[in-house]
Parts: structure tokens; C-alpha cells; sequence
């Protein structure tokens, strides 16, 4: 379903108004129910506008700011990230000093059991960090090879159609 305030033909101006709005603080500026009477719209479609279209900052182009919910998921992608990171660095690690101590004579009786299931852990919540990544990016930016996948789909309905 389609936002109606990123259809409406007065979307510039109630992006202005949303600015001034003081969202139910109680201030002097506009409330939303004004600019919903104002512009003939629901609160609730000013509400879902301002939290996952609009523009954080007002930018002469507004298709250029970032909304608000595109920032919180942009911040969760960098820590998802950032421990990601810590989790390769740790498996690495761990890793190298497991190789070190088997490669010794009779090395197997000096590795730990902590010290595989760390090992083991680490590179379970790696994959799972991982797939969050990956899902959070196709649920926000939409599947990257859209079009290399009709294609795809397309010659291997081709290729159906003559083995018939």
C-alpha cells in the first residue's frame, strides 16, 4: 500500500509543516491534527510519513535526508556489524591458537573443552550476525539482482518448454 503523503500533491508543503510540528509536546507550533485538517489527511498517515519517509533534517531535496527509520536500522546494521567483526576477530583467534597447540606432538590431549566450544560459539553467533546483516539489508534496500533473476527464471522456463 502506498503512502498517501508521499502521493499527496502537497507533499513539500506538509513536510514543512511536519517540521514545525511540535508532535504533541504541548508547544506553540502546529500539531499534527492541524496539518492533518489542514492538508485533509489522517494523523495516522502524518504519523507513519514522518517516522519512515521523512527526511530527519529539512534539505532543499528531500529525498536526500535519511527518515527516521532509516536511521535506526542504519545504527542496528553497524552494531550487528560491528559485533560481527569482534566475532571474526575472536574466531580467529581462537582458531589460530587451537591449530598451534594441535600441531605440537600429542597436542590433542592440551585443547580444552571451553576452548572448542568458544571455537564452536563463536562461529554459530558469526553466522547468525551474519544472516541478521543480510536479512536487515533485503528487507530495507529490497532484493539487489531483481532483474538478473527474471532472467534467470526466464531461461530456465525456456529451457522447461523444450524439454517437453
Amino acid at each position: 500500500m502506498a503512502c498517501k503523503i508521499c502521493e499527496h500533491a502537497q507533499r513539500a508543503d506538509i513536510e514543512a509543516a511536519l517540521f514545525a510540528s511540535d508532535y504533541g509536546t504541548g508547544t506553540e507550533s502546529i500539531s499534527l491534527q492541524d496539518i492533518a485538517k489542514q492538508y485533509k489527511v489522517s494523523v495516522q498517515d502524518l504519523q507513519v510519513h514522518a517516522l519512515m519517509h521523512t527526511p530527519m533534517t529539512q534539505l532543499e531535496d528531500a529525498a536526500v535526508g535519511a527518515s527516521i527509520s532509516a536511521s535506526v536500522k542504519k545504527r542496528e546494521a553497524d552494531l550487528l556489524a560491528q559485533a560481527a567483526q569482534e566475532y571474526f576477530n575472536t574466531l580467529k583467534l581462537t582458531g589460530r591458537q587451537l591449530r598451534s597447540v594441535l600441531s605440537k606432538e600429542d597436542g590433542t590431549r592440551y585443547v580444552t573443552k571451553p576452548a572448542v566450544d568458544l571455537y564452536l560459539g563463536v562461529g554459530v553467533n558469526l553466522r547468525q550476525t551474519l544472516e541478521s546483516i543480510v536479512d536487515m539489508n533485503l528487507k530495507v534496500n529490497g532484493e539487489q539482482d531483481a532483474g538478473a533473476k527474471a532472467i534467470v527464471d526466464l531461461v530456465s522456463a525456456i529451457r522447461g518448454s523444450k524439454d517437453k
